[in-house]
């Protein structure tokens, strides 16, 4: 009968399966999954005893090159190797163009996210980013933002995602947790997606991170991302601090509530009718904006389910034929 802590493996292994992204030891450690919300305490070497000693897991995971991997995918050591080397070029084409966008008034924080966070990028992929704004700036942001995408020409379009800016989401400072916002609970691939947020440009602490604990309940060994110094943009830009605080609130939020109205008026039909949904695929509101129309979160989440439930099934099958 497989432990918790092998069901807790198995179950991390089958998600990041998906993706085609084969895991180290320590990042099982770091990424493990426990999907009921059970506390789990496990340590590293536990859990590389576990993976390495006598146990039923090696009937379903395998490892080579240090990186371990579902049962006959070894196949996808190559593509991580091979996605890295893409996801460092994009690492260099996103932060040259977030030096450009941490120089907006009002932005507080911009993360990368997605799969660029896990240097697991795809060619034909598009950079996402998240921005975190100061309360009640977030549509003047937003427009700043898109016009400097725009100015740039690096605004994704359907037939030309290539290294291009995605910004699909914005919150503020004053509402930070993402619990909320799951579409199941748990919302698996949601959990991983924010607890990802690698940050770029930062005050002096992960405000994101530090206000999204509740994911540990999920992920216990998450841990705080950070970046090397050669990706992290530090340097704060005076003459922006000296912008933000010669504008007095009642501008602010003037110049917030027409760039609302504008951008409302513009925007597709198609978001704006996703935003009246019941899920959290978009929302328009004034403290965040999700613009996550195709948010294949739901597909994910069934996928991971399926895969999980299909080894599960045949650790019990084995069990009774025994």
């Amino acid at each position: 009968m497989l432990s918790p802590l092998e069901k807790s493996i198995l179950a991390t292994v089958s998600y990041f399966d998906i993706f085609n992204y084969p895991l180290t030891s320590f990042e099982i450690y770091k990424y493990l999954l426990s999907p009921n919300g059970h506390e789990l305490n496990a340590t590293f070497f536990e859990i590389k005893k576990t993976l390495d000693g006598y146990s039923s897991l090696q009937k379903k995971i395998q490892t080579r090159e240090g990186f371990y991997f579902l049962s006959g995918r070894e196949s996808i050591i190559s593509t991580r190797k091979e996605r890295y080397i893409i996801a460092e070029e994009k690492f260099r084409q996103a932060k040259r163009f977030i030096k450009f966008l941490s120089k907006l008034p009002f932005i507080n924080s911009i993360y990368i996210c997605n799969s660029l966070s896990y240097s697991n990028a795809r060619p034909e992929s598009d950079i996402d980013l998240a921005i975190i704004c100061r309360p009640k700036t977030i549509w003047l942001v937003r427009m700043l933002a898109a016009g400097l995408t725009d100015f740039l020409r690096k605004r994704p379009a359907e037939d030309n995602l290539k290294n291009k800016i995605c910004l699909s989401f914005y919150t503020c400072i004053d509402n930070l947790s993402m619990e909320k916002y799951q579409s199941e609970c748990p919302d698996v691939h949601f959990i991983y997606w924010q607890s990802q947020f690698l940050p770029i440009y930062v005050g002096n602490e992960n405000i994101f991170f530090k206000n999204n604990t509740w994911s540990k309940k999920y992920l216990p060994n998450q841990i705080n991302q950070s970046v090397n110094q050669k990706r992290a943009i530090i340097n704060q830009s005076k003459m922006k601090k000296h912008c933000e605080n010669l504008i007095c609130d009642a501008i602010i939020k003037y110049l917030n509530k027409k760039a609302k109205k504008y951008q409302l008026k513009i925007m597709p039909a198609r978001l704006k009718v996703a935003a009246q949904e019941p899920n959290t695929n978009v929302v328009l509101d004034d403290d965040i904006i999700k613009l996550h129309s195709n948010d294949k979160r739901q597909e994910f989440n069934q996928r991971w389910r399926i895969k999980y439930k299909s080894i599960l099934n045949y650790y019990e099958q084995t069990q009774e034929n025994n």
